[in-house]
């Protein structure tokens, strides 16, 4: 599952000194969610059913995007801090 492989992914971008290495991995669960979300498809529903899922899932998107970045920050910090140089 590409979620538990996250902390291999962080310890091999930090052992090539590759941050984009977190950055594919993010994109590739991106993909896959979206894969899902389309699979997983509320057309031809209740309009009430499809309402509830649609605001729970853009509440739980947003959610889980901002512990993504969050995420991607402080080890993007902690590792690569060159690259807050600005900051």
């Amino acid at each position: 599952m590409l979620l538990a492989r996250y902390e291999e992914v962080i310890t091999l971008a930090v052992e090539k000194n590759e941050p984009a290495t977190i950055t594919n991995h993010l994109f590739e669960i991106a993909r896959l969610t979206n894969a899902a979300n389309h699979s997983l498809r509320v057309k031809d529903k209740d309009p009430r059913i499809a309402e509830s899922r649609m605001v729970r899932d853009l509440k739980m998107n947003d959610i889980e995007m901002a512990r993504m970045y969050l995420m991607i920050l402080s080890f993007l910090f902690l590792f690569f801090p060159s690259c807050f140089c600005g900051v």
